[in-house]
């Protein structure tokens, strides 16, 4: 167990399939690839291992020495991504997605440690899925915990048509973190701070450009 996860989305990968891939991409998709050694970083802190999926030729050289492999069931949505984290990984994942560059260290050892415990709301039994959710109810699936038990709900998910990261989780024990649980941010940030389009990335890039290179990782907090 404690394998990381990082999605590295190309052109025409299918976790950016439903947000317009190449649109999204060709403006955006290149520059974000610095920002994924801020997201290896995070789970580095916490993981014993880091897998990256990506289908592109050159993934290889986005992270330099971290494995990469393909979609299993390709164009299939996050959720084909997940499904082939898991099942290229054979354990348990802490799934980051790339575009999440502000998500704390502390955050992710939060998740595999409330991954590893029992607890009530779990029946008593190991949570199979650990995934935080804010106050309005909207989770975030792709900060998250996942055993390899999901692997079989996630196939049946694909299998029904669903792409979403939630849809196989009302087969699963999962651990719902609560705001009040998440530490702070990267950078003065919130945690799940995504970059979805070239003007977010600019001020992303202008908001921690006193933490060092693009990439680099945050000073410490006194």
């Amino acid at each position: 167990a404690g394998a990381g996860y990082v999605r590295l989305a190309t052109p025409g990968a299918s976790d950016f399939a439903s947000l317009g891939a190449h649109e999204y991409l060709e403006g955006v998709g290149v520059c974000l690839i610095e920002w994924a050694d801020r997201v290896a970083g995070a789970l580095r802190s916490a993981c014993d291992d880091l897998l990256a999926v990506a289908n592109a030729v050159e993934a290889h050289s986005w992270l330099p020495g971290v494995r990469v492999v393909g979609d299993v069931r390709p164009r299939l949505g996050p959720l084909g991504g997940l499904h082939a984290a898991l099942a290229h990984a054979r354990g348990a994942i802490v799934v980051v997605a790339w575009d999440m560059p502000f998500v704390p260290d502390e955050l992710v050892r939060l998740l595999r440690a409330e991954g590893e415990r029992t607890g009530d709301d779990t029946g008593g039994l190991p949570p199979e899925a650990v995934v935080p959710r804010h106050g309005d109810g909207i989770a975030e699936p792709l900060c998250a915990f996942y055993a390899l038990s999901c692997l079989a709900p996630i196939e049946r998910a694909l299998d029904r048509g669903e792409r979403q990261c939630g849809a196989f989780h009302g087969e699963v024990r999962v651990r719902w973190l609560n705001e009040e649980e998440w530490p702070a941010g990267r950078d003065g940030m919130p945690a799940f701070t995504s970059i979805n389009s070239a003007g977010e990335l600019s001020r992303m890039r202008a908001l921690v450009a006193g933490a060092g290179p693009l990439g680099a990782p945050a000073p410490e907090r006194s």
